[in-house]
């Protein structure tokens, strides 16, 4: 099977961490061709003239510093996936960096103590996905646009009366619906909406129609309104309607999209946003949103949640006698495990490296040991598949409560962490319960 070449374009001033991502992904053999160069004028020049499909923007250039070097890259490349490769390990510069377009915020330090080189040859070729999806919805709406501005017999038309009778069924909207003409000439508009969206639909149409104070006026698009098809099944549409006055008549010009697409592509942007792509569960981000909002739920009614910080043993350990194959697969069992395990209303995430975390609502504190301990001895005799036969693991656990005086969920997320390094100073294949819980 070809492996698809990964073009890279690391900017970086500092040539030792240059010489360290060059040796990085050199160990994927031909999947990435690495281009370097020290400034962002030097890259902004390059990339003129030559394509890429991903960049490694460092932001502490000669020439460019933070969030002027990624906003500079982004007008010289903005069709490219950036993932940027910093010193600075900064919440508030990571989340500036994703707002502003880059797919990825990695940290050196990290890479280099512990991140293998799988860790930045993922997120690359996840960034490089990540940015094809949004080029084609942005393509997609685009072309959207050009239809309607120039070519509207191109899309699905549908005219109606004032009664909201059809009188013109144009051609797209035959192959768009599966109807002929001749078969909705006179038909009532609702014949292409499903029933239980008739209500909502027709709501909205005569809360425009209604406006009669002027001879003609748009009503913009409203995405994910339900059709129906000659065949029964239903899809998302977006529908701009016009308004005109004709002899002292009305009429209603409806051009109709499918927007199914558009929605999978959304749908599928948003999950790689949230979702950690070796093991399928939420991502850091994601984790604390769920977080966020059980905190709130327990500022309101003071049930007991219960916090879990889960970190396997000696990771590095096991990528250097096994592979970072086997590393892989020590995450996504592990992973997999707690998923089957937790309930329902739990929520479970892969907070980075080898460092999961889960939230258990309505658990003190001896309930939350239970399972922290299931757990524990559960993987400790967990064998998982490797290429040199079968190994097992540990993990370290970290417990802490939700506590009134806490204003956020910072602290109950320090107290975990804290609860964790115990349990790794003390020999880690443990749990250990944060002070005062």
């Amino acid at each position: 099977m070809a492996v698809t070449l990964i073009r890279v374009l690391l900017i970086e001033g500092n040539p030792s961490d240059a010489r360290l991502v060059r040796e990085h992904l050199s160990e994927a053999g031909p999947r990435f061709a690495l281009s370097h160069l020290a400034t962002l004028a030097e890259a902004c020049a390059w990339l003129a003239h030559n394509a890429c499909d991903a960049v490694l923007l460092d932001l502490s250039l000669p020439d460019a510093q933070g969030p002027d070097a990624i906003a500079r890259l982004r007008a010289a490349a903005p069709a490219v996936a950036v993932v940027v490769l910093t010193g600075q390990d900064d919440e508030d510069m990571a989340e500036m960096a994703l707002s502003a377009g880059c797919q990825d915020f990695l940290v050196k330090s990290r890479l280099v103590n512990r991140f293998d080189a799988d860790g930045l040859q993922r997120s690359l070729r996840y960034a490089v996905r990540r940015q094809v999806l949004e080029n084609s919805l942005l393509q997609s709406e685009q072309r959207l646009h050009g239809i309607l501005t120039h070519g509207l017999a191109q899309q699905a038309i549908v005219v109606l009366d004032e009664s909201r009778r059809i009188t013109i069924f144009n051609p797209a909207a035959e192959r768009l619906f599966g109807y002929q003409a001749d078969q909705m000439i006179g038909q009532p508009l609702d014949a292409l909406i499903p029933e239980r969206s008739l209500e909502r639909h027709n709501r909205h149409f005569s809360g425009f129609a209604g406006k009669t104070s002027e001879t003609s006026r748009t009503m913009t698009c409203r995405p994910a309104i339900m059709a129906c098809h000659a065949n029964g099944y239903e899809f998302p549409v977006e529908v701009l309607i016009a308004q005109f006055e004709v002899a002292g008549s009305r009429l209603f010009t409806a051009v109709v999209r499918d927007i199914s697409e558009q929605l999978r592509m959304a749908t599928e942007l948003r999950r790689l946003a949230t979702t950690d792509p070796l093991t399928g569960v939420p991502n850091r981000n994601r984790f604390l949103d769920l977080v966020f909002s059980e905190f709130q739920r327990y500022r309101r009614h003071q049930h007991p949640v219960a916090v879990m910080i889960i970190d396997i043993d000696h990771f590095k350990s096991i990528n250097d006698s096994h592979g970072h194959s086997a590393g892989d697969a020590a995450l996504v069992a592990l992973a997999g495990y707690c998923g089957q395990m937790l309930r329902v209303t739990d929520a479970f995430g892969r907070m980075g490296g080898e460092e999961f975390a889960a939230i258990l609502p309505d658990t003190g504190i001896d309930g939350a040991l239970e399972v922290a301990e299931r757990l524990r001895s559960f993987i400790a005799n967990m064998d998982i598949p490797c290429l040199t036969g079968t190994f097992r693991i540990t993990i370290s656990i970290g417990l802490s409560l939700c506590r009134p005086g806490d204003r956020d969920t910072e602290p109950v997320m320090t107290r975990a962490n804290q609860a964790l390094n115990r349990a790794r100073v003390a020999g880690c294949d443990r749990v250990e319960i944060a002070s005062g819980d």
